[in-house]
């Protein structure tokens, strides 16, 4: 619900784009806050009790919105709060998640028990929620954070059952394997096993000296396309803050047609993301950056420039493939040719400096929107795009 009906409402409480845009990014900028500290914090819950606070941070910010919306729509200040639960809950539940699949799936189903979630993921939140929070939002506004809290409550309850079954099965497999006076023993064992964090095994990337490799002549290949991947990320997820602007007050939409926009941005995305594969056997790197770079800087001068849906639609669905199927190419780059001991830290470094770029971005596009309206702040965005097109086309290979 936070991908639509979240902007929206930030947008009913203030005008001032600046706050929206900020507004619209704090559900999903935990990592920004905790990111740093998740890992540890997973190890002190537990990769069990990190998914039930996660989960129970998320209901209650969803429960408070509700009540906040019973009567009238949510102020700043009830925004915020729930949005910084929302914050701290992902960073919890993406690291525990994680772990609790690599403890679960064997080693040699991992890729694909790893698809197997993630698609069903993205297709509800980013295909399924959009329409039909918007279409909850314009029956009452409580209605979508109802739905949400229910959401949050069973699977907190699925949660509850899956520990008590892994307890259950503990004590079942100490009882088949040992005599009775080791058997609470044993359990304890298997639960105290079952309970660690097997990511605390993996050893620390070293930032520093990868920066200082960065930064280095060695390194002339590798600082560009970093650069270019974290600029690009920032333009297109710090522009799309912004896209509830769009919908009011130049579509002269509403909550239904920003859910539309955002439903074309995801059907782009996962097509790009399943399709990337297939495009890298084709064409060159190098031009797959120049023609993904050159296509956002067109979506964007198409959004700067006309009030008509259909070609919002059509360009955004554009945009975001070719966001989405670079950035896919990108890693795969990266993980095709970068020095294997750096790996760990240049993708810790990327998605640190994105993690900090897009909000900053964000702030920056709100405050064009503010003081010189919203298609100078999408042709801003055009602007650099195309910039970053050149710079794609003169600095990769």
């Amino acid at each position: 619900m936070s991908v639509v009906v979240f902007p929206y409402l930030a947008y009913q409480a203030t005008t001032d784009a600046r706050q929206v845009a900020l507004l619209s990014l704090l559900p999903h900028s935990g990592w920004l806050a905790l990111g740093p500290l998740a890992q540890r914090a997973v190890r002190t819950l537990g990769t069990w009790g990190s998914l039930i606070v996660g989960d129970a941070l998320k209901g209650a910010a969803a429960c408070l919105l509700a009540i906040a919306s019973w009567q009238e729509l949510p102020s700043l200040v009830q925004l915020l709060v729930a949005g910084c639960a929302m914050a701290l809950a992902s960073p919890l539940q993406d690291v525990a998640a994680t772990v609790a699949v690599a403890r679960t799936v064997p080693k040699e189903h991992l890729t694909r028990a790893n698809s197997r979630i993630q698609v069903p993921v993205i297709a509800v939140l980013f295909l399924a929620a959009p329409p039909l929070g918007g279409a909850l939002l314009g029956v009452a506004p409580w209605l979508p954070w109802s739905v949400a809290v229910v959401a949050h409550v069973s699977a907190l309850m699925c949660i509850s059952t899956a520990v008590h079954w892994r307890r259950g099965r503990s004590v079942v497999n100490a009882a088949a394997s040992g005599p009775v006076a080791d058997r609470g023993r044993r359990s304890d064992s298997a639960h105290v096993a079952a309970s660690r964090d097997t990511s605390s095994n993996l050893p620390p990337a070293r930032v520093a000296p990868t920066i200082r490799w960065l930064l280095a002549p060695v390194a002339r290949d590798w600082t560009p396309l970093l650069a270019l991947a974290v600029v690009v990320t920032a333009l297109a997820s710090g522009s799309a803050e912004l896209m509830v602007f769009l919908a009011e007050e130049t579509l002269n939409g509403g909550v239904l047609t920003l859910a539309s926009i955002t439903t074309s941005l995801a059907v782009g995305g996962l097509a790009a993301t399943a399709a990337a594969p297939a495009i890298s056997r084709r064409i060159t790197f190098r031009a797959a950056s120049l023609a993904a770079t050159a296509l956002i800087a067109a979506e964007f001068a198409v959004f700067a420039s006309t009030a008509n849906l259909a070609a919002v639609l059509v360009m955004a669905l554009v945009g975001s493939a070719a966001n989405s199927g670079w950035h896919v190419m990108v890693v795969a780059h990266v993980q095709a040719h970068a020095p294997p001991h750096r790996l760990p830290s240049i993708v810790s470094i990327y998605r640190t400096t994105a993690a900090w770029m897009t909000p900053t971005y964000a702030l920056l596009a709100g405050t064009i929107t503010h003081l010189h309206g919203l298609d100078s702040a999408f042709a801003f965005t055009a602007l650099a795009a195309a910039l970053c097109a050149v710079a794609a086309w003169t600095t990769t290979r």
